[in-house]
């Protein structure tokens, strides 16, 4: 199916033609080799607190969580940097740790389950209370400690 000159293509295809033009497609290639090789010199303990930024010159550049991995970094870079050697990445004299910390997730709310007795125990209670708002509020709880978390 052939697409219309008036219609936008897919975004990938877009952006594949514009780094093709501008001549940066291999360094993209590059740096996504280079982040996998990252990974594998630098081993498992590295891979959830650093990723491959670039390279200035001949040294690289590597994103990590906090001050307490750049100075763990800069102990262990010359290892890494001649496991990033033997695995063909000869270029790489040094390497630079630069802090970038992740960004917070928004914390998920907590939910706990209640049983039925707990949702019927405090239908109970509300029955025995004399002040009509508590007992309105306490039969809204009691109808909440019946509901699983998330509408299930």
């Amino acid at each position: 199916m052939s697409r219309s000159p008036n219609r936008p293509g897919p975004l990938a295809d877009a952006l594949e033609e514009l780094l093709n033009r501008q001549g940066l497609d291999s360094g993209l290639a590059d740096l996504a080799a280079l982040g996998r090789a990252w990974r594998q010199a630098a081993g498992p303990r590295w891979a959830g607190c650093s990723r491959v930024l670039g390279w200035r010159g001949e040294e690289l550049v590597v994103a990590v969580t906090g001050p307490a991995a750049a100075s763990r970094l800069r102990f262990e870079a010359d290892a890494i940097g001649e496991r990033l050697r033997h695995a063909g990445w000869a270029s790489v004299k040094g390497i630079r740790a630069r802090v970038q910390p992740h960004q917070e997730r928004a914390a998920q709310p907590r939910h706990r389950r209640y049983s039925r007795q707990a949702a019927d125990a405090a239908a109970r209670g509300a029955q025995e209370v004399t002040d009509p708002d508590l007992r309105a509020a306490l039969q809204r709880l009691a109808g909440h400690l019946g509901e699983p978390p998330g509408g299930d």
